[in-house]
């Protein structure tokens, strides 16, 4: 096993229009002028994605206060894939020349509208020393104190339907596929090994999202696994959320293709319309909960099941019956086609969830049920 000091860090942050944010972004994961680096071996590579704002300039002067350790690349392609690759390798490139080793590099992937916990970057340095290669590393997901206070009601509806469904997802530790983009981190070797952030598209031209949870659906080939850090965390912009409440609730956050989403961006309303739905409107209010249960049910538990079927893995620590029960209207890929178009299993498992899900609904809550009745009968006995 390395020591952590074998372990050189490389932030990679993508950049479009980020003004408001940066710096504070940049201050949360060590960088701030008025405090100096906190972490001297830690390098940043910055990515600006074609910003019609003053974001190119903020990175300037602030590359300028640590000349060393930052970097700052131009990506004229659009979009975050192309972003976070060329950030990956413009810094293959730099180690090649310096002759570091490949495996040696953690790569951690952020994003500049949000802002890390303290010990962020250390933590995730410590995990990937301790874990080793062909590991993905995950933090957690915290909302701002600012956005708690003021919509905790907005907060605790999708909190209410997440933990009622939590008891039948997979374990998040043995065979969750689902990575949150801004707040993992992996070996820059294991990043070419499994396939690298691929451009992916439907047949009607839409792209296909959730670079790194397709990213590492093709890791699962080589038999990687996941890592939940449970000590640090990224504090998420809620921007997208006071944008547009009802396709993020929808979503759970998951991020949707163009054509899927206008359905929902067409209820042009904000928080507090949303949070009024509920008692105005039970039709709306019921299709926006089916849609939710519909993205965590196919998430957490078909998608993750569907894709050890196709890699030959009996999966053996959650309930599968909701998956027997529409195995039959899932197609039947290979591993070549899971390399290929990992985001095109992921949206077919949302297409059949949907299709059948007034069939699996009454699964869905009888399975919660028995589950709940046995966790008491437990309690009880113990």
């Amino acid at each position: 096993m390395h020591s952590k000091d074998h372990i050189k860090v490389f932030i990679v942050m993508p950049c479009f229009n980020e003004e408001n944010n940066l710096n504070e972004a940049l201050s949360s994961l060590g960088f701030d002028s008025k405090f100096n680096q906190i972490h001297t071996d830690v390098n940043l590579v910055i990515v600006d994605n074609n910003s019609t704002d003053s974001t190119f300039e903020i990175a300037s002067k602030i590359k300028d206060e640590f000349p060393k350790s930052i970097h700052l690349v131009k990506e004229s392609e659009q979009g975050y894939i192309p972003a976070r690759h060329a950030g990956n390798l413009y810094v293959r490139n730099l180690i090649e020349e310096k002759g570091w080793l490949i495996e040696d590099i953690l790569i951690l992937q952020v994003d500049a509208d949000t802002h890390y916990s303290k010990g962020y970057v250390s933590a995730m340095r410590n995990a990937s020393v301790f874990f080793g290669l062909n590991t993905m590393l995950e933090a957690y997901s915290e909302f701002p104190e600012s956005f708690k206070h003021k919509y905790a009601n907005y907060i605790s509806l999708g909190s209410e339907i997440d933990h009622s469904l939590a008891s039948i997802f997979v374990k998040s530790k043995t065979y969750d596929i689902i990575v949150d983009d801004k707040q993992c981190a992996y070996r820059l070797g294991d990043y070419f090994r499994w396939g690298t952030h691929i451009r992916e598209f439907l047949a009607n031209g839409d792209e296909i999202f959730a670079e790194t949870t397709r990213l590492f659906i093709k890791a699962r080939l080589s038999g990687a696994s996941k890592v939940m850090l449970n000590n640090v965390y990224a504090e998420h912009s809620p921007r997208r959320i006071l944008e547009h409440p009802t396709l993020q609730y929808v979503t759970a956050g998951f991020p949707r293709e163009l054509t899927w989403q206008e359905k929902w961006l067409d209820k042009k309303i904000n928080i507090k319309q949303f949070l009024e739905l509920k008692e105005l409107d039970s039709i709306a209010w019921t299709d926006i909960t089916n849609a939710r249960v519909i993205h965590l049910i196919s998430l957490f538990n078909i998608l993750p099941i569907y894709i050890n079927r196709i890699l030959g893995i009996k999966t053996t620590t959650c309930l599968n019956i909701l998956y027997e029960s529409i195995s039959d209207s899932l197609p039947v890929f290979d591993k070549e086609v899971l390399i290929a178009n990992p985001g095109h299993i992921i949206l077919h498992v949302l297409t059949v969830v949907e299709q059948n899900f007034s069939s699996l609904k009454g699964l869905i809550y009888n399975e919660i049920r028995e589950k709940n009745s046995d966790e008491n009968i437990s309690r009880k006995g113990g």
